[in-house]
């Protein structure tokens, strides 16, 4: 299974299969979305462009057609080839409908632990994906993108409904521009992935919005980050970030940046790793 997967992987990234040409290549940019309450932020790197979660959706609000898509062509991004979608909350998955009818070629890739998930099959059946058609993630895929490598870990171990624990981990990393992305996964299951992969990064997308169900101390000692990007809304009702999180934060030297609090928050790549622009 990971050998297969990570073919396909390989297969989509490098555009043999056709999805991953189209754009004009640039410079290497990591841009976390200002999407309010959700996640959703790009990997942009030698002509492939990746996204992570889709931002959320509400009967009000659509952050996927409202922010991300006019986003995307704001940065010039022409086609997105892959979005991994890290578990299947609406403030996760909501506006991929939005996005795959502005990237219709786009591949969706999720844990194969949400196979008979009803939201997400909902999500997908809205966005005009069928379930064949999806990248169904087992234990681990990896896959090289130009000089980045792409480690996909999901935490297949958890038992009974995994929801947020079952989320995906990602890391993309040239050896000195990194970063660790852990959706809405709790300290336990953060503690468990920090041990089996020994994972460090220079950016840490802070797990589940800046919760203290998040951001363990196992977690933060091993990824030893040197910036902590929190995706989070304005005043949203869940307190988000804690300052628990904030105080651990801080204390380890870690400097944080909200997307609450700014617009897009956008990295690009030099030989020196990740610097925001």
């Amino acid at each position: 299974m990971f050998g297969r997967l990570s073919l396909v992987l390989a297969l989509i990234l490098s555009g043999v299969i056709g999805v991953a040409l189209g754009l004009r290549p640039g410079p290497t940019r990591l841009i976390f979305f200002s999407v309010g309450q959700g996640d959703c932020t790009l990997f942009e790197t030698e002509g492939t462009a990746i996204l992570i979660d889709a931002g959320p959706k509400t009967d009000a609000f659509d952050a996927g057609g409202r922010i991300v898509v006019p986003r995307l062509r704001s940065y010039g991004v022409a086609k997105i080839s892959l979005i991994l979608l890290s578990h299947p909350d609406s403030d996760h998955i909501g506006g991929l409908a939005a996005i795959l009818r502005a990237h219709p070629g786009a591949q969706v890739g999720v844990s194969d632990q949400f196979r008979d998930h009803p939201d997400l099959l909902t999500t997908l059946r809205e966005a005009g994906v069928q379930p064949d058609r999806v990248i169904w993630f087992g234990r681990r895929a990896d896959a090289k993108i130009g000089r980045f490598s792409l480690e996909i870990r999901t935490p297949r171990w958890v038992e009974g409904e995994p929801d947020n624990d079952g989320s995906m981990f990602v890391r993309i990393s040239d050896g000195k521009a990194s970063a660790v992305f852990s959706g809405d996964a709790s300290i336990p299951v953060e503690a468990r992935i920090a041990g089996e992969t020994g994972w460090t990064a220079q950016v840490l997308h802070a797990g589940h919005h800046g919760s203290r169900t998040a951001s363990g101390s196992a977690w933060l000692d091993q990824i030893q980050p040197k910036v902590a990007v929190v995706s989070c809304g304005r005043d949203n009702p869940y307190g988000h970030p804690h300052q628990s999180v904030l105080d651990a934060l801080r204390e380890r030297g870690i400097e944080v940046l909200r997307t609450d609090e700014h617009r897009d928050l956008v990295f690009e790549a030099t030989d020196n790793g990740f610097r925001l622009r």
